[in-house]
């Protein structure tokens, strides 16, 4: 009985260390620079990336948290971000979107991707697209003009009349 109880503990002790020992992987996300989650962006529009939950010990301060992204497979940027002593990353900028991003008809869908791995944690990755300038002061304007038209034409028919 003294045999299985040792056993036991030892199995125990083990256990415990070896999830102690155990990377802890947190996750990533693409946000704005609040870390509000995107997945669609603006012309000129920032990507950011945030994450929490990584094991800051083994998050290594000299290389960081690795991403990497890419527009149709093709490699656009990459760089590092090093995690805070808690595991976690705050909204960091890594991409302004560009014009070559934008769909369009002759190129049809544009992929972007950012690739995330911090530590020994598996890959991982976010799907954005860009979409161009929505300027919605010019339905304004459009509307002012089509308002003062209407009303310069009815006066010119009136005074005919």
């Amino acid at each position: 009985m003294k045999k299985i109880v040792t056993i036991l503990s030892v199995i125990f002790l083990i256990l415990l260390s070896s999830n102690a020992l155990a990377w802890q992987c947190g996750r990533f996300e693409i946000t704005d620079n609040i870390g509000t989650n995107k997945d669609v962006y603006d012309l000129g529009e920032q990507v950011y990336i945030e994450a929490n939950g990584f094991d800051p010990v083994h998050s290594n301060p000299e290389t960081g948290c690795e991403w990497e992204l890419t527009r149709n497979g093709a490699l656009v940027t990459n760089g590092t971000i090093t995690t805070d002593s808690s595991g976690n990353i705050s909204p960091t900028p890594v991409y302004t979107t560009t014009l070559d991003d934008v769909p369009t008809p002759e190129s049809g869908g544009k992929e972007m991707i950012v690739y995330f791995q911090c530590s020994d944690c598996s890959l991982d990755y976010r799907v954005f697209r860009v979409t161009p300038y929505q300027i919605p002061e010019f339905s304004t304007a459009a509307a002012l003009v089509a308002l003062v038209g209407s009303v310069a034409v009815f006066m010119i028919v009136r005074k005919r009349h």
